[in-house]
């Protein structure tokens, strides 16, 4: 798309507070001054964020100006009944659990497999919003060059592995079949060039076309950076995020590796005790389903507890070497993505249903 067409479209940045994102608000900035692009900011505040996420993200618009919205999830507690949103001040975001207190009670708890929190917290808010102001509108999410894993697909991304496609030419493939308006040349271009099936190509095709019809963006069309350049480029900034990566996205989120939330307990147990609390209370609704009666919550069936007692034996650095020796923090690593917009295979089913 030129820059002419986007210029007629609104362009939505979700914001969810870590350094990429926050690079693509500066990329973004850049675009709305220099190509004269209507921008605006959301974040979505699940009100299970770090004090130190929170903190970031009053310091991008303090530091740099912008207008960000902060929208929260309005719990409609009628089951069948669909639930809102409200904006609210940035002075009143922060990690006061509200939104899963309201959820939980509405839900019950989620679980890994059953991540309703991302649909209800974000994706419903997000998709609402968008929809109640905005006729036309692209959104952007921050995806680096490096994650084009989260681009393409858990599906896709290791076929497109295994036909030699590294994240450039990934990249490279992408941009062009989104131009493509006709689905006979793409299918042509890719059998021809790749020499792949008919079956294959249309997979990629098709994955191509979905993405589009949500108008979803990624940071990767413009920019080439992947994680170590963005974290290379905070370090020349005024200001940057105080806050280990294990402790990034909801700090107990249920996509997390077990052993990061381990770690997340054992350096922030405050928190967890007030997480604990609100999984606990009386005033969840229990589903009659094994994982939410039970509370398993995470990855191999495992509730909060259950993972504080597996580690219990262990000391902090015991932990935080298995996060490392897993190469849990390197690019690609990462499957806790939770993001406003539609991103994923899963992600992609729910925005349908909505």
């Amino acid at each position: 798309m030129s820059n002419e067409s986007r210029k007629a479209k609104i362009q939505v940045v979700s914001f969810s507070g870590g350094r990429t994102s926050a690079y693509l608000v500066h990329l973004m900035e850049q675009l709305r001054v220099s190509a004269e692009m209507d921008v605006r900011y959301i974040f979505m505040d699940t009100g299970a964020e770090h004090p130190a996420t929170y903190q970031f993200i009053r310091d991008v618009v303090s530091h740099w100006g912008i207008e960000l919205t902060c929208l929260r999830v309005k719990v409609n507690p009628e089951l069948g009944q669909g639930n809102s949103y409200q904006i609210i001040p940035l002075e009143s975001i922060g990690p006061d659990l509200q939104p899963w207190i309201d959820v939980t009670e509405k839900y019950g708890t989620p679980y890994f497999g059953g991540a309703f929190c991302t649909r209800t917290m974000k994706i419903e808010v997000c998709e609402r919003y968008c929809k109640d102001n905005f006729d036309t509108y692209d959104s952007w999410l921050g995806m680096r060059l490096d994650e084009q894993g989260r681009i393409w697909g858990e599906r896709l991304f290791p076929l497109l592995r295994r036909l030699g496609f590294e994240d450039m030419e990934m990249r490279g493939l992408y941009a062009e079949l989104r131009e493509m308006e006709d689905e006979k040349s793409s299918l042509q271009m890719l059998e021809q060039r790749y020499l792949l099936d008919t079956a294959t190509a249309q997979r990629i095709c098709d994955r191509v076309k979905k993405v589009v019809k949500s108008n979803q963006r990624f940071m990767s069309e413009i920019s080439d950076y992947q994680k170590e350049d963005v974290l290379t480029w905070w370090k020349s900034q005024s200001f940057d995020l105080q806050l280990e990566e294990h402790l990034g996205n909801c700090v107990f989120c249920i996509k997390k590796g077990i052993n990061k939330v381990a770690l997340a307990m054992r350096d922030e147990p405050e928190m967890a005790a007030q997480f604990r609390e609100v999984i606990m209370s009386e005033s969840v609704r229990v589903v009659e389903r094994r994982q939410q009666e039970n509370k398993v919550m995470y990855r191999k069936s495992l509730s909060l507890d259950a993972i504080a007692e597996m580690y219990s034996g262990h000391s902090r650095e015991e932990i935080a070497a298995t996060i490392r020796g897993n190469k849990a923090y390197e690019s690609g690593s990462c499957s806790e993505s939770c993001e406003a917009f539609i991103v994923d295979n899963g992600q992609m089913d729910l925005f349908d249903s909505i």
